[in-house]
């Protein structure tokens, strides 16, 4: 696609090319419309903006690419007319800081952050591919849809808190949706400008409230302290929005919905007809927006453990998060004993001779008495149990034995019984197979090639589990 240089309107081969006349990046001519200084101008040496995506209270948005990588970011500019205010400035550098200290799969990852020529302040950060959260269709809202979307906030606002971190400004506009991880609902917090970092001293700016006043908490719009407490009541005014298609305080005149958010009572939560809440559910966002912090949750981490006690997160995956764990490497332990007695059961069949099985042992009659065979077992079989037919007996001894033949006696009738005589020697027994039972080396492989599998399949879940978690 043709573009030009937005420095000396050369006409450029593509978007991102280079000029050559002054070193400055080839744009669309339709963003050249926008007449500024910043579309195709290289910041820090790596990033160029490319193309206006967005407008903020505090600077614009860019679609831009990091050179050296040919990555495509979002390079956040602060706009010129808040460069002479020092406390502007000293929000935004305090942003970079903020969105810097918090790292998780949730927040939005920052890349660079700098101040050029000494009137563009920037920061990079990636470049997130997806949908407003305000942007779903009231089609897709249903109750597990919107617990999928709460789990995944309260992630990265616990991994903010745990860091001293607030965001301030939590909104539908500021919850991205993209794809990750086959999940298509995937969760990036955004736009942690009005962050305040609440273990350094924080900069005070008379009268004037920070936040949105739709989702603003009481504290923020009394301009008193903010905790955590104040990022729980934002969740809590988006959640109620999701549920019933508009917020608790849904007034035109910002200075009177923040007033409401002060003193009004929440009205009763009214679900939108696509959307299904238990009662714990809707008690919980309720909890979410008290008035009094102390009678919210505290932390996100507080209202995470509550989220897992819901119908909707048990109905969706285990309360406990380490159960389908647990139960994995229970089905592979049993699994693995199963295959371990079936092969036991197999090595000790195959290795055994047929004289192994069924031996019978002669006894000397009485005098004038036939003789009698009786089969003595060598080895018990395995229990029925398992369902392995038991080895049928061997044909007639005088075939399979190693004892002398009897001379033959004709048919008489059994005398009474007489004194014992002298009878010959006995052949003693044919002895029965002892001592360990050699395995066959295919099943020896076999049984060794289960075992490492079992183990690599116990591996990959542990991480599964490590990576989500």
């Amino acid at each position: 696609m043709p573009a030009i240089c937005p420095k000396c309107q050369t006409e450029l081969p593509s978007i991102g090319s280079r000029c050559p006349n002054d070193g400055w990046f080839g744009v669309s001519p339709s963003d050249l419309a926008t007449n500024n200084n910043i579309i195709g101008r290289l910041l820090g040496e790596s990033f160029v903006p490319l193309r206006k995506i967005g407008q903020g209270g505090m600077g614009t948005v860019y679609e831009g690419r990091q050179i050296q990588f040919e990555r495509v970011v979002a390079i956040k500019v602060l706009s010129k007319l808040h460069l002479t205010d020092p406390q502007i400035i000293a929000r935004f550098e305090r942003e970079a800081k903020s969105v810097a200290r918090v790292v998780h799969p949730n927040v939005v990852q920052l890349i660079d952050s700098g101040v050029e020529s000494g009137d563009i302040a920037y920061i990079v950060m990636e470049y997130v591919k997806g949908v407003e959260l305000s942007s779903v269709p009231p089609s897709e809202l249903s109750g597990r849809f919107i617990v999928h979307v709460t789990q995944q906030i309260l992630n990265a606002l616990a991994e903010a808190h745990s860091m001293n971190v607030i965001h301030r400004d939590l909104k539908p506009d500021n919850i991205m949706l993209t794809q990750e991880d086959g999940d298509n609902y995937f969760v990036k917090v955004l736009d942690f400008g009005l962050a305040a970092l609440t273990d350094r001293a924080k900069i005070t700016m008379s009268g004037q409230a920070l936040g949105t006043p739709w989702y603003m908490s009481p504290e923020q719009a009394t301009a008193t302290k903010v905790t955590a407490a104040s990022d729980i009541y934002s969740l809590g005014c988006i959640l109620y929005e999701l549920a019933s298609s508009k917020p608790p305080f849904p007034g035109n005149r910002p200075f009177n919905v923040m007033m409401q958010h002060v003193n009004a009572q929440v009205p009763p939560l009214v679900l939108r007809p696509e959307v299904k809440l238990s009662s714990g559910m809707i008690q919980f966002i309720l909890k979410c927006l008290e008035k009094n912090p102390a009678d919210r949750y505290l932390t996100a981490k507080d209202a995470l453990e509550a989220l897992y006690q819901l119908p909707e997160w048990v109905d969706a995956a285990p309360a406990d998060p380490t159960q389908s764990l647990k139960m994995s490497m229970m089905q592979l332990s049993e699994m693995s004993r199963m295959q371990s007695d079936v092969t036991n059961v197999a090595s000790i069949s195959a290795n055994l001779e047929p004289t192994d099985v069924h031996v019978e042992q002669t006894i000397q009659p009485s005098s004038g008495g036939r003789s009698l065979s009786t089969p003595i077992p060598a080895a018990q079989p395995r229990p029925a149990s398992h369902g392995l037919p038991t080895p049928p007996p061997l044909p007639s001894s005088s075939s399979k034995t190693n004892m002398p033949a009897q001379p033959a006696q004709p048919a008489q009738p059994v005398p009474s019984p007489q004194p014992a005589q002298p009878s010959q020697p006995q052949q003693p027994p044919i002895p029965v197979q002892s001592g360990p039972v050699r395995l066959d080396p295919n099943i020896a492989f076999r049984r060794m090639l289960f075992v490492i599998l079992a183990i690599m399949v116990i591996l990959i879940v542990v991480l599964i589990y490590l990576l989500v978690h």
